[in-house]
């Protein structure tokens, strides 16, 4: 029975710290549920030391004291861990996903100029070009602009940004950039890219 209160406590404490981490703000549910998993571990380790401690105390009054000290070091360490590391690690992801932005871009335009050194520098009507027979892309990828817009491959024609997420593509002169007229953590426009 008692292995059963604590597979209960575990969960219990991995629900909560996935829904706290997501609603302090993560931009989506899969990261929060990573971060509530670290959040939930020390939770958890936490619930099991002031069980051993309780179940301890009832055993051995005379080492009370050790188990306080053992317990509230624990908690101390854990604040660390969540208070400290964790903004550190969710400016790393948020950088990621702007980066593979970025590389994403810069994968387009390169493929956009092999098509134009192999077609005497005429650009594609579209880029749905670079990607038949996938000699150039494999597929349009996506560009991540969170907390702006949602994930997107949609390609709209055209040269002004209308701040709809996806790229925007020039068949006149055949270049890419990001349909996102927002800032990213640098403080550069997207669309300036």
């Amino acid at each position: 029975m008692e292995t059963v209160k604590k597979i209960f406590l575990v969960i219990g404490a991995f629900l909560c710290g996935s829904f706290l981490s997501y609603a302090v703000g993560y931009p989506s549910m899969l990261l929060a549920l990573r971060w509530g998993l670290w959040a939930s571990a020390v939770a958890a380790a936490m619930l099991l030391l002031a069980l051993g401690w309780l179940w301890r105390r009832q055993q051995e009054p005379g080492r009370r004291t050790f188990f306080r000290v053992m317990l509230i070091g624990a908690a101390f360490a854990a604040c660390v861990v969540v208070f400290v590391a964790t903004p550190a690690f969710l400016n790393a992801v948020l950088n990621s996903i702007e980066q593979s932005t970025r590389g994403n871009l810069f994968a387009m335009r390169s493929a956009l100029s092999n098509f134009q050194g192999e077609n005497d520098g005429r650009a594609p009507k579209g880029l749905d070009a670079l990607v038949d027979g996938q000699k150039y892309l494999y597929a349009i990828a996506k560009a991540k602009l969170p907390p702006h817009h949602p994930d997107s491959d949609k390609v709209r024609p055209g040269s002004a940004p209308d701040d709809t997420g996806g790229w925007l593509y020039d068949s006149d002169i055949g270049n890419v950039w990001v349909n996102c007229t927002h800032t990213d953590r640098k403080g550069q426009t997207w669309a300036e890219y």
